[in-house]
C-alpha cells in the first residue's frame, strides 16, 4: 500500500495498554475520546475515524482472533454510539464491510 503511495498505520496491540469494553454505554461518537475509558485506544480512535480502509492481521488461536485484537474490536463499539455512528455511516458514500 506504502509502495502505491497510501500512508498505512501500525498498531502493535500487544505492547499497548488496552482495557476490556465495560458494556457501559457511555461512549460518545461525537468526542476526541469516544470511549470514557483513558487507554491507549485514545490513539486508534482518530486513526480508525480518518482512514479509508482498515485491515486487520492476527495470529489464529483456536479458531478465532487473539484476545488483544478481540478486546480493541469491542472498544470500537464507543464510535457506533451517539448520532455520530462512524462505522456505519460513510461520510463519502463509500460501503465499508467487516470481511
Amino acid at each position: 500500500a506504502e509502495s502505491a503511495g497510501h500512508t498505512v498505520t501500525e498498531f502493535f496491540l500487544d505492547i499497548m495498554n488496552i482495557h476490556g469494553c465495560k458494556g457501559c454505554f457511555g461512549g460518545h461518537s461525537s468526542r476526541e475520546c469516544p470511549c470514557v475509558q483513558n487507554d491507549d485506544m485514545n490513539v486508534i480512535y482518530p486513526a480508525v475515524k480518518a482512514c479509508d480502509v482498515m485491515v486487520l492481521a492476527t495470529p489464529l488461536y483456536y479458531w478465532n482472533m487473539s484476545g488483544q485484537l478481540r478486546t480493541a474490536v469491542d472498544r470500537l463499539f464507543a464510535l457506533e454510539e451517539g448520532e455520530g455512528n462512524l462505522l456505519r455511516r460513510p461520510a463519502d458514500g463509500c460501503r465499508r464491510e467487516w470481511l
